[in-house]
């Protein structure tokens, strides 16, 4: 079945370290794009959620954020061990939480009387608000004030104080936005004279495990410690969909705050809580998760650094102003399949479900050389790049006669949703291209700036202009990166225009990072100035 083949041949990759990276099946990508801030994806995944919801996964700067499996523990111990802790919370303040569900989890206290989230993303929190429908009363309940700004900024100006701050920041990553929000002179000088007395903060604190709690779990933790709180707890619990253990720092104003024992917690979440009873958290698991292993405890005590701006650490990846770190792949294994209409199609590398229909990917096919030509002579249109459609037809003949050891024409098909957008008697319309050179005779790239010998080139890359900012450039890089891989290929490159930013941003958050800038052809062929642009596979 179609749904079938498109379920396992479409992969969302996410790097966890310099030599290791995980992936899970996705089965519709719902969008995926970059803000002002941060890379925002969100995907369909059988691994993490149900076919029947909107929205399985939310990923932020490539790192996964919530899924539908078990968003519900990360949030019910980031919010209720705080908020049963204090006697009577009345006001929290939550920094970050753009998919909605902290405040979700905050305003199920009936002691709550205002919830201030400030999360700096308005792309995120207006999507959230819209498609995550579990979230949707928390986002509309009159209780809550939704601010899209600095936190940072927002605490410091806002003219009371609150009994409960909640970090539910991004990682602290290099170049994300909020690595400054972990820092010892933002807890000292904003957090704690904004918390009433008795008054309780907890922050996510990124990957606890007994391998990777040096990473941020340990310095977080110790900055707390030294920065005038009375008391800091420590806890942790696997989340599946983080693909390691959890940490979480809860931080006490007052030093002589005692834990409470499960039977007392136990009893305030029944008093206390509306709605059903929590789904993961009681008091005797809260008394489990305060036991750390002998390891993490070891690192916890040895931990010497205290996060500031200029000594932060980060967790593996990169902000948007850096490299993304995920990526969509295919399975590096075609197919064969029966296209709409009973015709046998070429060998599709790689499907996709993208906004206005089913995508396939696959090399270019003698009776779509037409098509291919159209998209490519329209997508050029007004550049430098300018093709015309004889041109254009031209050229993708020369790069078919090159043979399959030297070079791929890829192009994108799509089946639509929408009947009008076939062409008359058509079951499918070609939206985009993609050249894969293999060979350098098949390369045409800068004359300043060829890439290295035995490497990958592409080139030609085209989209529909009607049908952009769909995903559609990206399943091609992946089916690329997929035919790349079974030539034997480690590396791809290609080149995007200095001054588009748009390019650069879409190759940036698939892996792709600047090589060098070539000025020289400007001289030579009186074209705007390239950058080489480069991916590991």
């Amino acid at each position: 079945m179609a749904s079938e083949v498109i379920a396992k041949r479409l992969w969302l990759e996410e790097d966890l370290g310099d030599d290791y990276r995980w992936s899970y099946r996705v089965t519709k990508v719902l969008f995926s794009g970059k803000s002002e801030f941060q890379e925002v994806d969100l995907v369909d995944t059988p691994t993490f959620g149900k076919e029947s919801v909107v929205v399985g996964v939310l990923l932020l700067d490539g790192k996964m954020q919530s899924t539908e499996s078990d968003e519900e523990v990360y949030h019910e111990l980031l919010v209720h061990p705080t908020l049963l802790q204090h006697p009577n919370p009345k006001s929290v303040f939550i920094m970050g939480g753009g998919e909605g569900a902290t405040a979700r989890e905050v305003l199920r206290h009936t002691s709550v009387e205002q919830v201030v989230m400030v999360d700096i993303d308005k792309v995120v929190t207006d999507f959230c608000c819209e498609h995550l429908t579990r979230n949707t009363a928390a986002f509309n309940d009159p209780r809550l004030k939704l601010i899209n700004d600095d936190a940072r900024t927002q605490l410091e100006q806002w003219p009371g104080t609150f009994d409960v701050i909640i970090g539910d920041l991004a990682d602290p990553l290099d170049g994300g936005p909020c690595y400054q929000l972990y820092t010892q002179e933002f807890y000292q000088t904003v957090v704690i004279p904004k918390l009433n007395p008795g008054g309780i903060f907890i922050t996510q604190s990124g990957p606890a495990g007994f391998n990777s709690c040096d990473e941020v779990f340990s310095l977080i933790h110790n900055t707390l410690r030294h920065s005038s709180f009375g008391k800091v707890v420590p806890y942790a619990q696997h989340i599946p969909s983080f693909c390691d253990i959890w940490g979480y720092n809860m931080a006490f104003v007052d030093a002589s705050t005692q834990v409470l024992e499960p039977a007392e917690l136990d009893a305030r979440a029944a008093a206390r809580i509306s709605g059903p009873p929590l789904k993961f958290l009681d008091g005797q698991t809260l008394q489990g998760l305060l036991l750390l292993n002998k390891m993490v405890r070891k690192a916890l005590a040895e931990e010497t650094d205290v996060f500031t701006k200029d000594t932060a650490r980060f967790i593996h990846g990169a902000g948007v102003k850096n490299c993304h770190s995920t990526r969509l792949r295919s399975s590096s294994e075609a197919v064969s399949v029966t296209a709409p209409g009973g015709t046998e199609s070429a060998d599709i590398i790689m499907e996709a479900v993208v906004p206005s229909g089913r995508l396939e990917i696959s090399q270019l096919r003698p009776d779509e050389v037409q098509s291919a030509c159209v998209v490519m002579a329209r997508a050029f249109a007004t550049t430098d790049e300018e093709i015309t459609l004889t041109g254009a037809t031209q050229y993708v003949r020369s790069v078919l006669g090159h043979g399959p050891l030297k070079s791929a024409f890829l192009i994108a098909r799509l089946f639509p949703n929408d009947p009008s957008l076939l062409p008359p008697k058509g079951t499918s319309r070609v939206v985009g291209t993609v050249v894969i050179s293999l060979h350098p005779d098949t390369m045409q790239p800068c004359p300043s700036q060829p890439p290295p010998a035995g490497s990958v080139y592409l080139s030609n890359m085209a989209v529909d202009t009607k049908l952009r900012r769909q995903g559609i450039a990206r399943a091609l890089l992946a089916a690329a990166s997929s035919v790349a891989r079974d030539a034997g290929r480690d590396a791809i490159y290609l080149h995007v225009k200095q001054s588009d930013p748009g390019p650069q941003a879409l190759y940036g958050s698939n892996g792709y990072a600047e090589v060098s800038r070539d000025n020289m052809l400007v001289k030579l062929q009186g074209v705007a100035p390239r950058i080489l642009m480069r991916t590991s596979l």
